[in-house]
């Protein structure tokens, strides 16, 4: 029974959806309490260059990357987000020369 074949599409060979969930935790960030089904349908909406068969099918796939991916996506925004430390040029005292 082991030389069975698993159904579907083989793993590691699915669309490269990055860009939209990374555009749905960009969006959950920027608006605190948005759940992230409502923030793909928003983006579904906004966007016509994802590859699906409908608006519906985009959302349902990108709902399953996001199960798997979400956490690190979420965490990486928030580090993006985060303001960087400014460099401070203190005073040096004149060259003697």
């Amino acid at each position: 029974m082991t030389d069975k074949r698993s159904r579907g599409r083989p793993r590691g060979t699915g669309k490269n959806d990055t860009v939209f969930l990374t555009m749905v935790a960009d969006l959950m960030v920027k608006t605190p309490g948005l759940k992230y089904t409502t923030a793909m349908t928003r983006i579904v909406r906004q966007r016509t260059d994802w590859d699906a068969a409908s608006p519906e099918a985009a959302v349902r796939r990108w709902q399953v990357k996001w199960k798997v991916q979400g956490e690190a996506l979420l965490a990486a925004t928030h580090e993006r987000a985060m303001p960087k430390p400014v460099a401070r040029i203190g005073r040096h005292s004149p060259c003697q020369t």
